[in-house]
């Protein structure tokens, strides 16, 4: 088996011990190549200093020539058991005595050699010379190497048992640590087949630890939830989708391009007019059910869509058994192998005969309409023409109230006056009081007429925007109602208000009007309190005008800006119930709102926002 097909465990344990018994034998060969190195040189240096013992004794006997006392010298190499041969040469190189180890003979040198210590693979040879004042000969020896030989069978053997001893414990270490690397792997992949074989993605790894394996165990586990999650989604959209084909009756197709065959859903052969089951999939029956006009149509869209791979939508009629004509609309693509050969196409379809039929039944509407409509049109300009010359009868009769009107007014108001003036003492006290309510009543006339020309005024008069202080226009309405105020205690809170984009003329009777009424109603009051600022309600910057008067009940608020609306008594405050229509009509043309709220005998605060209001 490859080592790429072994199991984790066998892996680990494999690395783990190849390593071992690779640094292990390094480490003993090279313990032994030193030590066997060092006991050579150790051999070499003992035979030199034994051949240096043996020369010193040696010089007496190579001096006076005696043999015997050289092979006395000579004999007693006996106790050193590795000399295997010795020999002295007399100073002219003749062979002058010699030693043998007991049991061993063997051809000694006829001459001496190169001086020094040479060495085979069987023997170590020494050749010195014999000095003492001068050389007088030399020293021959011979030592084996079975002590060199002995040592390294020795340590061969030790090399052998701690190896095996070593790796034995290595073994036994890495099958122990191995599982701390290969149980998390293991529980990995078993969870992994089981997710393959399975495919249940609610399965989970043990995680081990915080290392690689634990981060790689949290990312699969991880994975494992988003695929999880990934595909309760897909079976709810699914779930939707069917629901959602199932609700508009949507069914589904798909056209087998090899073959040639169609599978339907119930839902399509019900849309062909089919019962569940009856379709049989053959392109004879597909082409007999499709109305015979639209049939080069669709085969034409469907030919298009596989050269441009691209979707295609098409409406075509059926025919139903019963010989009905139904309107069907189909959207599909094509699905292509890796090698760009169309496969399928598959698609939906939907009757859509009901909206055909509308469609139709609009466009007939819209055809009447169309003809209503250019009636309309021509009502529109006679109405129009109407409305035109209404309009200049309004203006004729504004003039005719504005001059023919106001004048009989003015001469009831002045001879009344003179009346008074003049012949007040000739008059009893009853015929005073008739012209005096001749006198007021003019008066009020005159200040309603006035009122309700204002009002006609300001429906037809086009707003001249521009940007605006509305702290002036509020001044200057003070300025205005300076008459009214003079003579009272009124306490003025104004506060900072924005720019706004109005028409100031129209803006300024707007604030005219609240304000007075603000100081009419604040009468009773010994002090009156009156506030102008700003607020924001909704996002909205609203203008606000409060005071401590009468106040008014909030029953009656949708009546405050009506035309001749009033919520009190003519003899407590007077009015014409013009100038809140007034008000309410310039916020409207300014695109705004006015309202109010209040309470009896607490005040009342009136709001009002226009567009183009800058906050601020």
């Amino acid at each position: 088996m490859r080592f790429e097909d072994l199991p984790i465990r066998r892996k680990l344990i494999s690395i783990i011990m190849a390593i071992s018994g690779v640094v292990l034998g390094l480490t003993c060969v090279s313990f032994v190549a030193y030590e066997l190195v060092t006991f050579r040189q150790t051999m070499k240096d003992n035979l030199a200093t034994l051949a240096e013992v043996v020369a010193r004794n040696s010089t007496g006997a190579l001096a006076f020539q005696n043999k015997e006392d050289a092979e006395e010298v000579l004999s007693a190499l006996a106790a050193e058991s590795h000399v295997m041969v010795a020999a002295l040469y007399d100073k002219d190189g003749n062979l002058f005595a010699s030693y043998f180890k007991r049991g061993h003979k063997e051809d000694l040198p006829a001459k001496p050699r190169r001086i020094g210590i040479f060495s085979d693979s069987e023997s170590m040879i020494l050749f010195q010379p014999v000095r003492a004042e001068t050389e007088l000969g030399f020293l021959y020896m011979k030592l084996d190497l079975k002590a060199f030989y002995d040592r390294l069978k020795l340590y061969a053997l030790m090399v052998l048992i701690i190896v095996l001893i070593s790796l034995s414990v290595a073994f036994g270490l890495s099958n122990a640590l191995q599982r701390r690397i290969s149980n998390p792997l293991s529980e990995l992949a078993d969870s992994a087949r089981k997710v393959s074989e399975l495919k249940s993605y609610g399965v989970r790894a043990k995680k081990y630890g915080r290392d690689e394996l634990g981060q790689l165990t949290d990312a699969f586990n991880e994975m494992l939830e988003q695929i999880q999650q990934r595909d309760a989604a897909l079976s709810e959209k699914e779930e939707r989708l069917r629901l959602a084909l199932d609700a508009s009756q949507t069914g589904i197709w798909d056209r087998n391009l090899v073959t040639g065959r169609e599978t339907w859903d119930s839902h399509t052969e019900r849309i062909f007019g089919l019962k569940p089951g009856e379709f049989d999939g053959t392109p004879q029956m597909v082409e007999s059910l499709i109305h015979s006009e639209d049939r080069p149509t669709l085969n034409r869209t469907l030919k298009d869509a596989l050269e441009t791979r691209g979707d295609f939508v098409i409406e075509f009629r059926v025919i139903w058994p019963d010989g009905s004509i139904r309107h069907v609309a189909a959207r599909g693509k094509a699905i292509y192998n890796n090698q760009g050969v169309p496969q399928r196409i598959t698609g939906v379809a939907l009757d859509v005969t009901t909206r055909k039929n509308a469609e139709m039944a609009l466009r007939e509407s819209e055809e009447k309409y169309r003809k209503l409509s250019a009636e309309l049109d021509e009502r529109v300009k006679a109405r129009t023409a109407e409305l035109e010359l209404t309009n200049n009868e309004l203006e004729a009769f504004t003039y005719s109230v504005s001059h023919d009107l106001r004048a009989p007014l003015r001469h009831m108001a002045a001879y009344s006056q003179l009346l008074l003036e003049d012949h007040g003492k000739k008059l009893d006290s009853e015929a005073v009081r008739f012209l005096s309510r001749i006198r007021t009543s003019a008066r009020n006339m005159g200040y309603l007429v006035d009122d309700l020309l204002n009002l006609a005024r300001i429906g037809r008069q086009d707003l001249k925007r521009e940007p605006t202080s509305l702290n002036k226009l509020v001044d200057e309405a003070l300025t205005t109602l300076k008459p009214e105020t003079e003579q009272r205690q009124i306490e003025w809170k104004i506060a900072r208000l924005p720019i706004a984009r109005c028409d100031p003329g129209l803006m300024k009777q707007v604030f005219v009007n609240i304000l007075s009424n603000a100081v009419k109603y604040s009468r009773p009051r010994e002090t009156a309190v009156i506030e102008v600022g700003q607020t924001q309600i909704d996002n909205e910057t609203v203008i606000f005008i409060r005071d401590n008067g009468v106040g008014f009940n909030m029953e009656y608020s949708n009546k405050l800006f009506g035309v001749f609306e009033r919520l009190h008594r003519q003899d407590e405050f007077e009015g014409t119930g013009v100038g809140l229509a007034t008000v309410a009509r310039i916020v409207g043309k300014h695109n705004g709102r006015i309202w109010a709220e209040a309470e009896e005998n607490k005040g009342a605060t009136f709001y009002f926002t226009i567009a183009g209001i800058k906050k601020g």
